[in-house]
């Protein structure tokens, strides 16, 4: 399975920025619809131990005790195959962690702390070290669709925006629904609320887009190239912001509650 996704690297992104504007209409609805969709993540970047790869990681961290009591909502690592940036990563995947809130993230955090060090057999440590600090978002889900469809790993991209002059977070989320929805895509909006380089806040987000699996994607790029799909139809005159061009992921389930 995961040498069929990596094949994906082979994938040219074509390079370029492009405007994505807004339509003002979707204010008031994009506010309402982020207050009822409301998660919080925890990221931390993350470099494989010698010894292991990527597969064992993921395989591994797989089979371990989840307690209710302290385990995130959902757990999944995030490995990159096309990454949008001027210089490679010194991390080989993200450890993205989801909780329904703050109270939520706190409880558990401190149940992990309290904890008796003392364990035995494998722990996460010994498969991977992770940067100690981490960045904490606000998540604001865009539009509903299903993901890991009759599969444990798929593909998402992701792509930075700048908001521009008056643009807000809700505005982003009423461009990822639209957009969302255009894709076929599960999408959200994650606004930054600690941690990682500083930024002036709410000046920024991360738009995200998750398929059902790898050939969803791939069906998804086609029709984008052919012009039978346009992610951008529906969205009119507004407020623009400035988004950089996408970084490609696999994305591997390795938790998620009640699942």
């Amino acid at each position: 399975m995961i040498k069929n996704l990596m094949n994906i690297k082979e994938f040219k992104m074509k390079n370029y920025t492009f405007i994505l504007m807004i339509i003002a209409a979707f204010l008031a609805s994009a506010s309402t619809f982020a207050q009822s969709q409301n998660t919080i993540t925890r990221s931390r970047a993350c470099t494989i131990n010698p010894g292991y790869s990527m597969s064992d990681v993921v395989a591994i961290s797989r089979d371990f005790s989840f307690n209710e009591d302290s385990a995130p909502n959902a757990v999944f690592f995030r490995e990159p195959t096309a990454y949008t940036t001027n210089t490679p990563p010194d991390w080989d995947f993200i450890l993205v962690e989801y909780y329904s809130g703050y109270a939520d993230l706190v409880s558990k955090r401190s149940v992990q702390r309290n904890r008796a060090a003392a364990r035995s057999g494998i722990t996460f440590d010994d498969l991977a070290s992770c940067s100690v600090t981490g960045r904490i978002s606000d998540v604001y889900v865009g539009n509903q669709e299903t993901t890991f469809d009759d599969t444990e790993a798929t593909l998402m991209t992701t792509r930075r925006c700048d908001l521009n002059g008056e643009t807000t977070v809700q505005d982003a989320v009423a461009v990822a629904e639209t957009m969302g929805s255009n894709l076929g895509a599960y999408s959200a909006v994650s606004a930054r609320r600690y941690g990682g380089p500083r930024i002036a806040g709410e000046s920024q987000i991360n738009m995200s887009f998750v398929y059902s699996d790898p050939q969803d994607f791939g069906t998804t790029l086609d029709g984008m190239k052919s012009g039978s799909i346009n992610p951008n139809e529906g969205l009119g005159g507004g407020t623009p912001m400035t988004c950089e061009i996408g970084t490609l992921w696999v994305s591997h389930r390795v938790y998620a509650a009640n699942n």
